[in-house]
């Protein structure tokens, strides 16, 4: 009876698969419209163990656009640079039924729109930190070793930052367009990067400003992770466990 019932477990957990929507995009949508699939539009199917989406949110311009069939991974990216910019990224992916995507995908979508992040507000108490907008020279920076090094012209300060691990993992010059901060959290890694255009721009105090503004206009927490949570659908093999083991204690 239990090989049966093991048997039963794995068999529908591995052989179990979804029709999924792929290489697809909808939108933009405003702010105040409800997410949508127009007739006719992404018909194309995949059958997988998980379906994917990306939901870019443009806060500046108040709309969001819906990508199907990328990124299988769940993690959130905040995008802030000069205009100003600011774009919140989720990739979203389940496992768990039939049209998984949709209902839970719209709930988060509706969260995401309530939010009152002002781009330019935001980056007004960002440029301080890490913009020069009257620049004409090479630009000097901290090293990993902390050493002041001057920069070629091309080049900003940089700084990447472990936010599970607690600690810096590049600072140096970088080749980069400009000044701008992002944030990547997924499941397994979470860093916050700044790239700006001012001199010793990328030091521990100006890291510690910048995760505070973050926090302080909610976009992450006091650790630097996400706030919006959910972006992950979890398969519902847990839930056949604990069936499992509830017939077997009633097996015996």
């Amino acid at each position: 009876m239990l090989v049966l019932l093991l048997s039963l477990l794995l068999t529908a957990e591995i052989g179990y698969a979804l029709q999924c929507i792929t290489n697809c995009s909808v939108g933009e949508f405003r702010f105040e419209e409800p997410f949508r699939i127009p007739d006719g539009e992404c018909q194309q199917r995949i059958e997988a163990s998980d379906c994917t989406a990306r939901v870019d949110f443009k806060y500046h311009d108040q709309v969001y656009t819906v990508e199907f069939g990328k990124n299988r991974s769940s993690a959130d990216f905040i995008y802030i640079t000069a205009s100003p910019y600011l774009s919140y990224t989720i990739n979203y992916y389940c496992s768990k039924a039939t049209n998984c995507v949709f209902s839970p995908l719209q709930k988060r979508i509706n969260k995401m729109v309530r939010r009152t992040y002002n781009a330019t507000h935001i980056y007004a108490q960002l440029v301080p930190l890490i913009e020069n907008p009257s620049r004409t020279h090479a630009v000097k920076c901290y090293n990993m070793k902390k050493e002041i090094v001057k920069c070629s012209h091309d080049q900003v300060c940089g700084l990447s930052y472990d936010q599970q691990a607690k600690d810096v993992r590049a600072r140096g010059c970088q080749l980069s367009p400009g000044a701008r901060v992002f944030v990547y959290d997924a499941d397994y890694y979470s860093a916050l990067h700044i790239e700006c255009t001012r001199n010793l721009c990328n030091d521990d105090a100006t890291l510690a400003r910048i995760k505070s503004i973050l926090a302080s206009n909610n976009l992450t927490d006091a650790n630097g992770r996400r706030i919006a949570v959910g972006t992950k659908e979890m398969a519902s093999f847990p839930l056949l466990t604990v069936a499992l083991i509830s017939t077997i204690i009633s097996y015996f």
